[in-house]
């Protein structure tokens, strides 16, 4: 059973439906087929499964775009394909500005989510990229377009889209042969396959010529000479660029994906973009994987979607180092950019620190040395541990004598154990610890569970925003009024005023307490309530009982259908459980603040017999 809303707003419940087939893709692309079958009860409702119909599946939503019907005999069944509605959203908003020069990942998506309600966060760092006329486009297009220029990777989690160099996580999962794997299937494809690329970028002169000119070669030895179609980019004005960009081009090694039906369904793989291992001792594979598409078929089971079949494609296609290191040389061209034209550093904002090197420097405390093939040697000669060494390697510190350098300067990067400065100047800093990721971009300070990225902090000028739970309040006395984002007070729920149950409910008085008692064999009102959806789960602490031979029901009811249930032939009204009562539990999902009302309906089991019910508390939490 699915609710599905049609193009007129109108919201039907579903049933019928055969199976639901989600696909979930490293692009950020999801789709959900459904094959639903006319029945008896759905009869008022087969019509909503048309174009345009919206429904949410599995906490995300989905607009339908694609419906087939066949007929089969003397019914026709329909299969619908809906896209995730972010794409629907995008495709549908436009950007009338257009821009060109060079501008950060956080520009550029500024104006590519700027005409949409979506936001952004940006979790890894990017430089810069040059643009021509960019804008005057639905806004996927424009989205699309800086993902490939930013090499980025993207995952929408509500209304915020997460950009990251690649999505996913190092799970280190083990798919194996005789354990989790029930087929497997392997490509291996050479189309496209070179060794060699030219890049001509830039702006060239009236010769034609274009003052940078590049030729990127890779696995040559391996598979001779093959070259690849040249490229030819006046944005790409750098040589670091153009090296980069050709680096990401060229295709030098054969491509293999391998599609594996899981045996399983236990969570081994749980998100597109998780990078693991795969093990098939029939076909020799044994490879580090990553998983570039789930596809998940669902079977509708005890009122709610179960998946019962998965099948996972991944691939082994890594990036190469010679990616990380056209990269960081990007971004030390990108910071001298910045640092072009910056004003001096006041002598007076670092003071010791200055000072301590001014009158190390100016009073000559140092002496030279040229130890052979050791590079220069700086030494104190008061205390000779002290030393700076610089070689072609880079330039030590040292306090022992250069048995270590705590501080050192490579092409590797920078290690310091204390780092004295006056103004950083800096479009995107990273600092990351073994269980938090701090940065700061041109939006705030953010912080990150690296384990998941939904959980984090931002601190702007617009305030302090928390995601995922992620603050605890304590008061003087140590008790926690807010745990991991949730709240320790209870929301309150609002019965009707009267009692509103059917006809065939009445008050009856028995041992110790009066009981409202029904005995319908069919599932008749015991009340309704009303609540603001500001906590994640209902409470409902109740009591039960029956008539000897019976079976009573409580039920709590939802969107016209059971969410969960309970049933006694207890009928002795002094048992210790009677009497303690029991609490039934209703997962709501993630607040939205919104108002929401629930059903508790009861009813006999047996004609003639009656079944009894109360409710001494009510309450949401968490």
């Amino acid at each position: 059973m699915i609710a599905i809303t049609d193009i007129m707003g109108e919201t039907r419940q579903v049933t019928g439906i055969k199976t639901a087939v989600r696909s979930r893709k490293v692009n950020g692309e999801k789709t959900v087929s459904l094959v639903v079958i006319p029945t008896e009860t759905n009869g008022h409702s087969f019509e909503s499964v048309d174009t345009e119909s919206r429904f949410t599946f599995q906490g995300e939503p989905y607009i339908i775009k694609k419906v087939q019907e066949k007929s089969v005999g003397r019914v026709s069944i329909k299969t619908a394909e809906a896209v995730h509605s972010f794409f629907d959203d995008m495709i549908n908003s436009f950007q009338y500005e257009t821009f060109t020069g060079s501008q950060t990942f956080a520009a550029a998506l500024q104006r590519v989510f700027g005409p949409t309600a979506y936001s952004f966060s940006i979790v890894d760092s990017f430089t810069a990229e040059q643009f021509e006329n960019f804008g005057s486009d639905n806004c996927l297009a424009l989205f699309q377009k800086v993902l490939e220029r930013y090499g980025a990777e993207f995952e929408v989690i509500g209304m915020r889209v997460y950009l990251k160099r690649k999505i996913g996580q190092d799970t280190g999962f083990q798919l194996r042969w005789k354990h989790n794997i029930k087929s497997i299937e392997k490509q291996v494809d050479t189309e496209g396959l070179a060794t060699i690329i030219r890049g001509f970028g830039g702006t060239p002169n009236d010769a034609g010529k274009y003052p940078i000119e590049r030729e990127y070669r890779s696995n040559v030895e391996l598979f001779g000479e093959l070259h690849a179609s040249a490229v030819y980019n006046e944005s790409l004005s750098t040589v670091a660029g153009m090296d980069a960009h050709l680096a990401k081009t060229l295709v030098s090694e054969p491509q293999l994906s391998i599609t594996v039906d899981i045996s399983t369904v236990d969570g081994v793989v749980k998100n597109e973009g998780d990078r693991g291992y795969i093990f098939y001792d029939p076909m020799k594979i044994k490879v580090e994987a990553r998983v570039v598409e789930i596809t998940e078929t669902f079977e509708y089971a005890d009122r709610k979607w179960k998946a019962r079949q998965s099948a996972v494609t991944l691939s082994n296609l890594r990036n190469k180092l010679t990616d990380v290191t056209t990269r960081f040389a990007q971004t030390t061209k990108r910071v001298d950019r910045l640092f072009d034209g910056r004003e001096p550093l006041p002598y007076n904002v670092l003071p010791e620190a200055i000072r301590t090197a001014a009158e190390a420097i100016n009073n000559s405390l140092t002496e030279v040395q040229y130890p052979p093939g050791q590079g220069i040697t700086l030494q104190d000669p008061k205390n000779p541990l002290i030393m700076v060494r610089l070689t072609s390697a880079g330039i030590g510190l040292s306090t022992n004598g250069g048995v270590t350098y705590r501080t050192a300067m490579t092409g590797v990067g920078i290690v310091a154990d204390e780092i004295v400065t006056g103004v950083l100047r800096a479009n995107n800093v990273t600092i990351q610890g073994e269980k938090n990721l701090f940065f700061w971009d041109g939006t705030g300070l953010w912080a990150y569970n690296p384990s998941d990225m939904t959980k984090y902090v931002k601190l702007s000028s617009a305030g302090l925003y928390i995601a995922k739970g992620a603050v605890t309040i304590e008061r003087p006395d140590g008790f926690k009024i807010i745990s991991n984002g949730m709240s320790a007070f209870d929301v309150n729920i609002q019965g009707a005023e009267p009692t509103f149950h059917s006809p065939g409910v009445t008050l009856v008085q028995r041992s110790y307490a009066q009981w409202l008692s029904t005995r319908s064999q069919q599932s008749v009102d015991f009340n309704q309530y009303s609540f603001e959806h500001k906590a994640r789960y209902l409470k409902v602490r109740y009591r039960v009982l029956a008539d000897p031979g019976n079976t009573a029901h409580f039920e709590i009811w939802r969107n016209g259908e059971i969410v969960a249930s309970a049933y006694t032939a207890q009928s002795d009204e002094y048992s210790p459980g009677t009497l303690d009562g029991y609490t039934l539990t209703v997962d709501l999902g993630v607040p939205t603040g919104q108002p929401g009302s629930f059903q508790i309906r009861i009813r006999s089991e047996v004609e003639g017999k009656s079944a009894y019910a109360m409710v001494s508390r009510k309450w949401l939490e968490g």
